[in-house]
């Protein structure tokens, strides 16, 4: 009897969900769905301001990823500062990304 009444607690506790999934899903939906025209509407020099800022949520660094690249790219300033790393012109660098 009692896994009889564990079984239906399981299913009535999956529909709950299931329907609060969907009612969820749904607001999202029109949330983006509203943010989407607001940010069609931007001018376009707004709108690639908003494309960084969402990039860069994408990708943010945390708290010890950021320390550890400033860090890094101190040390390679210094490096190359003290000449133990090697320069080259930014357009052969160009040049050959575009190559590839």
């Amino acid at each position: 009897m009692q896994a009889h009444n564990l079984v239906n607690l399981e299913m009535e506790v999956g529909r709950v969900c299931e329907t609060r999934c969907h009612a969820v899903t749904s607001l999202m939906q029109d949330s983006l769905r509203h943010i989407t025209e607001q940010a069609l509407a931007l001018s376009p020099g707004e709108r690639e301001t908003l494309q960084e800022i969402l990039l860069l949520s994408l990708t943010a660094l945390t708290e010890t990823e950021e320390a550890d690249f400033i860090a890094e790219i101190t040390d390679r300033r210094e490096a190359f500062l003290r000449g133990e790393l090697p320069a080259r012109p930014f357009a052969d660098i160009l040049s050959e990304r575009r190559k590839s």
